[in-house]
C-alpha cells in the first residue's frame, strides 16, 4: 500500500474510491464526478497537504480529507470526508493514515480536528474514539420532498431580491454558528456555487437564506432578532423552492439544542432524517 497527499490530478480515482466507500451509507450519497469536484475544491476547500490517500495497485482504497480555517473563532481542522473502499475494511486504514498524517496535523497550528458522524454509524465512532476524538455536540438534518410545500403563507409586506455578494450585516442577524462547512468563513470559498436572497422591508434587508441551488441544500438562513415570528423564514424558503423545482429541500447540521431553528422546520414541513453527532480532537 501506498500513501501520499491529495492531488488534483488524483480526483478521478479519488471520486470512484469515494463513491465505492459511500456506497453502504445509510443515507445515498453518489455525487457525480462534476459534483464532487465542486464539493472539493469549493465547499470543502480541501488542502492537499493535510489529506491523504492509500492506494493498491494505483487505485485509490481509502482517503482522508480536510480543510482548515477558524471555527468558532478557534484555528479548526475539519474533516472533509474518511473512506474506505468495502473490500479493504478491517485493516484498520482510517488509524493508519491518520498516524501518518499527524505530524501535518500538528504543523499547521490548528487546535482541534472537527467532524461529522452519524449517530448509527457506530463502527466509525468506534474508530474515532480510539483516535481520541470526544462527542462535541448533536446536530439535526431535515429534508421536505419535492412534491411537498411550505407550509403556510407568507407575509405579503416582504420583498425578495438575489444579492450578489456576502455581506457582513448577516452575521448580525445570527443567534447560532452554523457548522464548520456553512460557516461564514467558510461560505466564500464557495460562493460561485450559492445563491443568496434577501428579505426586504422598506428596502431594508431583515433577513437573508444562503443555499446551493444544483442540490437544493441550505446552507445559512437568519433574521433579524426584531422580524422575527412574523413569516420572514417561511418567505424564504418559498422562494428557495420556487428556485428549486422538482428537488428535495435538505437542511443539515442544525444544532439539536437550538429548539427554535427545530421547531420551525417541522412547522414549515421538514421531516427530520437523521442526526450527526460533532465529534472533537483536541491536537
Amino acid at each position: 500500500m501506498d500513501v501520499k497527499p491529495f492531488s488534483p490530478p488524483d480526483l478521478a480515482t479519488l471520486h470512484t474510491a469515494f463513491n465505492l466507500a459511500f456506497s453502504t451509507y445509510s443515507v445515498p450519497f453518489q455525487p457525480s464526478l462534476d459534483t464532487f469536484r465542486s464539493r472539493v475544491f469549493q465547499k470543502l476547500n480541501i488542502e492537499s497537504n493535510l489529506s491523504l490517500l492509500a492506494f493498491q495497485e494505483e487505485t485509490c482504497i481509502a482517503f482522508l480529507l480536510h480543510a482548515i480555517g477558524p471555527y468558532e473563532s478557534v484555528k479548526t481542522i475539519y474533516n472533509g470526508g474518511t473512506g474506505v473502499v468495502p473490500n479493504q475494511r478491517g485493516a484498520k486504514l482510517t488509524e493508519r493514515l491518520y498516524n501518518s498524517l499527524l505530524p501535518a496535523l500538528q504543523a499547521s497550528h490548528a487546535k482541534r480536528i472537527v467532524l461529522e458522524v452519524i449517530d448509527t454509524n457506530k463502527p466509525a465512532q468506534k474508530v474515532y474514539g480510539h483516535l481520541g476524538f470526544l462527542y462535541k455536540q448533536t446536530f439535526n438534518c431535515y429534508k421536505l420532498m419535492a412534491n411537498d410545500t411550505i407550509k403556510g403563507a407568507a407575509p405579503l409586506n416582504i420583498n425578495y431580491r438575489r444579492q450578489m455578494k456576502w455581506t457582513p450585516k448577516y452575521e448580525s442577524f445570527a443567534e447560532i454558528s452554523p457548522s464548520f462547512i456553512d460557516s461564514s468563513a467558510h461560505l466564500t470559498h464557495n460562493l460561485i456555487n450559492e445563491y443568496i436572497i434577501e428579505a426586504l422591508l422598506e428596502d431594508t434587508c431583515i433577513g437573508y437564506l444562503v443555499f446551493q441551488p444544483h442540490l437544493a441544500r441550505l446552507s445559512q438562513l437568519a433574521v433579524s432578532p426584531a422580524q422575527r415570528h412574523h413569516g420572514v423564514a417561511r418567505g424564504l424558503f418559498q422562494q428557495m423552492k420556487m428556485l428549486t423545482p422538482n428537488k428535495d429541500i435538505t437542511c443539515i447540521n442544525v444544532p439539536d439544542t437550538y429548539a427554535p431553528f427545530n421547531e420551525m422546520l417541522v412547522r414549515l414541513g421538514f421531516v427530520k432524517q437523521i442526526t450527526q453527532y460533532e465529534l472533537e480532537l483536541v491536537l
